[in-house]
């Protein structure tokens, strides 16, 4: 069985930032997860994660991207400077890199 690519795109409020989220999975086999510390619960976020897809984050105007890190400061959560919507995170260590969406 061939399995399609699917591609997910998304973007803060005022459309600032953007993500292209590529997968082979359905939207309906993800998990989407609510993690519990102030950030997530803050933004109501609600992510998903493929090791095996692609997450590309761009902004239209990078001087309002805003990289926070907190806690152990190990991601960067990836928020709009002008409209406080937040994309996801992003966690890289010796030349790899790994993303988690908010949907």
């Amino acid at each position: 069985m061939i399995r399609k690519r699917m591609v997910f795109d998304g973007q803060c409020h005022c459309g600032n930032l953007s993500v292209t989220f590529e997968t082979l999975k359905q939207a309906r086999d993800f998990q989407v997860n609510a993690c519990q510390c102030s950030f997530c619960r803050r933004h109501g976020a609600r992510t998903v994660t493929d090791p095996e897809g692609t997450a590309r984050f761009d902004a239209e105007d990078p001087d309002k991207l805003s990289l926070y890190r907190f806690g152990f400061k190990t991601a960067d959560y990836l928020v709009c400077g002008n409209c406080g919507g937040y994309l996801g995170a992003v966690m890289s260590e010796d030349g790899k890199s790994w993303a988690t969406v908010n949907v």
